[in-house]
């Protein structure tokens, strides 16, 4: 899902054609038949932009006219070297590609590789060394993990020539004891300008919150347990099935309203929620603000 001022844009699966649904939620003015070859993972402007993994390991990037007047346009290729890791879901998240400022970003073996939309065709190297894993971005910052390095979490204002170890065996967590769990990273998420860390104590987490200031607090009162964290740059969301799904932004956080989760299929794009369920003889994709409850186009 992507949403702009006007409407949500809704993609049910992978490769289906794209449902905008006007924000007023006034359902006389749903439109489909919007083509969105692959995935729909990002908006900007007028356009939509959609991924697609080609057979001869390269990602295509098409941007989508939301006036629906025109076919899709190739405006970036990228070699892919995920061997179909992307799979069939209504989610990419943490799988890339992102957009990040006037560029798609595209996680590879040994770092990040980038092209501008809609330019001559060029690619941009970033080499780290490694591959980085969950890279999320908000504007033209990334976030990402070092999984060889004990899921380190670094960061970066792109393009990227000053990169910052956010999160590793810091000193302040203290050492595990031979009786406490390791404590390491899951992947992060952006909450306005904090970044979500969810942290593994064995069966458990905390979730960690890092702010502009390099500061870590403890996110509390919400349930702490294996579960899902997702964002949109602006609001992060914590699903935990079975008890519930809470919203958190850059300072606070609240429970959602969202009826029956029944279906984890969940997305997130400005400050709104889509999820699929499958629960009563159909299939129906619902959407949610943060603060309101759902919606449901069947």
């Amino acid at each position: 899902m992507q949403v702009d001022e006007q409407s949500y844009w809704l993609q049910p699966w992978l490769g289906d054609p794209v449902i905008r649904v006007p924000r007023d939620r006034d359902t006389r003015w749903v439109r489909d038949g919007y083509p969105c070859p692959g995935w729909l993972f990002g908006e900007r402007d007028d356009q939509l932009y959609c991924a697609e993994e080609l057979a001869d390991e390269q990602l295509e990037i098409t941007a989508v006219d939301k006036s629906g007047s025109s076919a899709p346009s190739r405006v970036a290729h990228l070699p892919n070297d995920n061997g179909g890791r992307f799979g069939r879901h209504m989610s990419t998240a943490h799988q890339g590609p992102l957009l990040v400022g006037e560029r798609v970003l595209q996680a590879i073996a040994t770092g990040f590789v980038s092209a501008e939309l809609d330019g001559d065709g060029s690619l941009e190297f970033i080499e780290l060394g490694y591959r980085p894993a969950c890279a999320v971005a908000r504007g033209e910052h990334v976030a990402w993990l070092a999984v060889e390095d004990g899921h380190a979490l670094f960061s970066g204002e792109y393009p990227l020539s000053a990169i910052h170890h956010e999160y590793g065996r810091a000193p302040w967590l203290g050492l595990p004891h031979a009786n406490e769990p390791e404590r390491r990273l899951a992947c992060p998420a952006w909450a306005g300008e904090s970044l979500l860390l969810p942290v593994h104590k064995g069966e458990t987490m905390d979730l960690l919150r890092l702010n502009e200031h390099q500061q870590f607090t403890l996110v509390e009162g919400i349930a702490l347990d294996l579960n899902e964290l997702f964002g949109d740059g602006d609001l992060a969301w914590w699903y935990v099935r079975g008890q519930g799904l809470w919203w958190i932004d850059a300072t606070s956080h609240g429970p959602v309203d969202a009826g029956d989760l029944f279906a984890a299929e969940l997305t997130a794009s400005g400050g709104a929620l889509a999820w699929m369920n499958n629960a009563h003889a159909g299939c129906g994709v619902h959407v949610s603000d943060a603060y309101a409850g759902p919606t449901a186009w069947r």
